[in-house]
């Protein structure tokens, strides 16, 4: 029996490298705060999870991690929450 519920979320190439590497761009300095106000602020059980199957190359839907509207590659990020 698994400790955790997994949800998974369609996220912008931003968030998927802040996840990875903790990196933020210089050009969206408030990215954390973004992501904070989508997922709260306990961000310890996020991880990308990157699949072929559910990679987009070009997509012009919402990142469902920081609410950016600009279109382009969306990958996985894999929220696992404490049961």
């Amino acid at each position: 029996m698994s400790k955790f519920d997994i949800i998974e979320l369609s996220a912008c190439v931003d968030c998927l490298l802040f996840f990875a590497n903790g990196d933020i761009p210089e050009y969206r300095p408030e990215l954390l705060k973004d992501i904070k106000n989508f997922l709260g602020d306990d961000l310890s059980h996020v991880a990308v999870n990157y699949s072929e199957e559910t990679h987009i190359e070009f997509g012009s839907m919402p990142c469902q991690s920081c609410g950016s509207h600009l279109a382009g590659l969306r990958d996985e990020l894999a929220i696992l929450k404490p049961k």
